[in-house]
């Protein structure tokens, strides 16, 4: 991980056909905010996603990079 990345949860491994994967979510992302709320720990990501049901949506805001240099993009995420 390069030292300048964002602060959050480094995905390191995203599921083929699973909510995540259909998001476009990647390894190597990283979930910043859920619902609008920062990641400063792994609870919150999953407080925000257990108190969902199957098929409801989650707004994930993403860190990934691109050219050496991190970009930000918000994706919605159907919790299967």
């Amino acid at each position: 991980m390069y030292l300048d990345s964002p602060s959050g949860f480094y995905i390191t491994k995203v599921v083929s056909g699973m909510g995540a994967d259909k998001a476009g979510l990647e390894k190597g992302n990283i979930i910043t905010k859920v619902d609008g709320k920062k990641v400063t720990e792994l609870s919150v990501i999953k407080n925000s996603i257990y108190s969902k049901n199957i098929g409801d949506k989650v707004t994930l805001t993403v860190s990934y990079l691109e050219k050496n240099e991190y970009k930000e993009k918000e994706v919605e995420v159907t919790i299967s």
